[in-house]
């Protein structure tokens, strides 16, 4: 199975670099840590606007493999965190919007993380669907993407072929979700064992406000436990 990991820059480098080892890992670290071969369950690619080097903050420098015009087929496409200032990186990259528009239509499954979603509300993938982001961006993306089903509560949403994480890290719960959904359980256990990363986490409450801390993803038991926490003091 092919993955392909976009590179637009502005963001920080872990965003691109963990998830990256993550998919490398799955299927071969666990094995060689037991004295085995071991068989990679993926095939990785990695690929900027024009196939150039991308500098992220710090000044670290990631080359790519090819341009995202150069990609042709794949199978899932990560999209990492592109800092603060969204519209200068939808600027600096528009062929990459494209691209993610066209794959879409394909039915390819498509992950964004943190302000890596915006790129995905840009092009309307996730117009009526559920959707997540940084807990402390969502009212501005509220404003700037209404028609989206936004829930800041959750670390990792799924709809469809469109999977999005919340804050920077989270690009390691949706590294290991994409795991788990595409090589199973199993696989993921164990990626997430060997390289000493907690099991996918459910929800941001923690970090913005106190919330029930019940791990799920079912929206509407969510929202029935949301109304109970908003509503238990009266009768």
């Amino acid at each position: 199975m092919h993955i392909t990991i976009l590179i637009p820059g502005f963001g920080y480098p872990s965003v691109v670099i963990c998830p990256y080892e993550v998919f490398l890992s799955a299927g071969t670290f666990w094995q060689n840590l037991h004295g085995e071969a071991g068989e990679a369950c993926f095939e990785i690619s990695t690929a900027s606007e024009d196939g150039q080097p991308v500098q992220f903050i710090g000044g670290i420098t990631i080359k790519p493999d090819k341009a995202v015009s150069q990609i042709r087929k794949t199978d899932v496409i990560y999209v990492p965190t592109i800092g603060l200032d969204r519209k200068i990186v939808f600027e600096h990259n528009p062929s990459m919007l494209r691209f993610l528009q066209r794959q879409a239509e394909k039915g390819t499954l498509i992950a964004g993380v943190c302000t890596g979603v915006s790129m995905l509300a840009e092009v309307g993938l996730l117009d009526g669907r559920s959707a997540t982001s940084h807990w402390a961006l969502i009212d501005e993306y509220r404003k700037s993407y209404p028609n989206v089903k936004w829930k800041p509560e959750l670390f990792i949403t799924c709809s469809d072929n469109v999977i999005c994480g919340g804050g920077v890290y989270a690009s390691l719960d949706v590294s290991l979700y994409l795991v788990e959904q595409l090589a199973g359980y199993e696989v993921a256990k164990q990626t997430s064992s060997s390289l000493l990363i907690d099991s996918p986490r459910t929800w941001q409450s923690s970090f913005s406000a106190p919330l029930l801390n019940q791990k799920h993803q079912d929206e509407k038991i969510f929202d029935a436990q949301k109304y109970l926490h908003d509503n238990f003091t009266r009768p």
